[in-house]
């Protein structure tokens, strides 16, 4: 003889998985809702201070500057202008990453 089953009950919850955003298309939100600031904000800049090899901002220097809107093509060009722009940044985060790997691989690290 056995144990009676027990009966479980569903609250509808079965059936249904949980939507994640892509990771690129919330990147692609972020990118187009900058692009649209650009009509909105006005643009303005700070004079920057040369001083014993640290560039500083003059915090009384503020001036406002023409408003310079972003295009769509500007903002699809600004993507790949990034990355090349932060190459040395991107190879460095590459190398590191293959590094852990390597170790955690060879079982020297368990992360």
């Amino acid at each position: 003889m056995g144990y009676p089953q027990e009966k479980t009950v569903s609250l509808g919850t079965a059936g249904k998985r949980e939507r994640k955003i892509n990771i690129f298309v919330l990147l692609f939100i972020i990118l187009f809702i900058a692009t649209l600031l650009t009509y909105v904000l006005p643009a303005g800049e700070y004079v920057r201070i040369e001083a014993n090899g640290r560039t500083t901002v003059d915090p009384h220097s503020f001036k406002w500057l023409k408003s310079a809107p972003v295009g769509l093509f500007d903002m699809i060009k600004a993507v790949p202008t990034g990355m090349v722009e932060a190459g040395n940044i991107i190879f460095f985060l590459l190398i590191i990453g293959g590094f852990f790997g390597v170790l955690r691989a060879t079982g020297t690290v368990d992360v």
